[in-house]
């Protein structure tokens, strides 16, 4: 029973028992928090935007050395 603020979700049962697996192998902490981190992986990568900020943080540190020598 899903607690105030949640939802259910279903998932075919091949999928919830290699989760299983995983958390009795120890690869995991739990079932829902893999669930969680699968669901946030895939949002990220059907947002457009990810990828973008990904190369900005990747590139950070050369974009403001860049800034600076124009700065100066």
């Amino acid at each position: 029973m899903p607690q105030k603020g949640q939802m259910v979700v279903t998932v075919p049962t091949s999928i919830y028992e290699r989760v299983r697996n995983r958390v009795k192998k120890g690869e995991e902490k739990s079932i829902s928090n893999t669930f969680i981190k699968a669901t946030e992986i895939y949002l990220e990568k059907s947002d457009p935007i990810t990828e973008d900020i990904k190369w900005l943080r990747d590139h950070i540190s050369e974009i403001r050395g860049i800034y600076k020598k124009l700065k100066c």
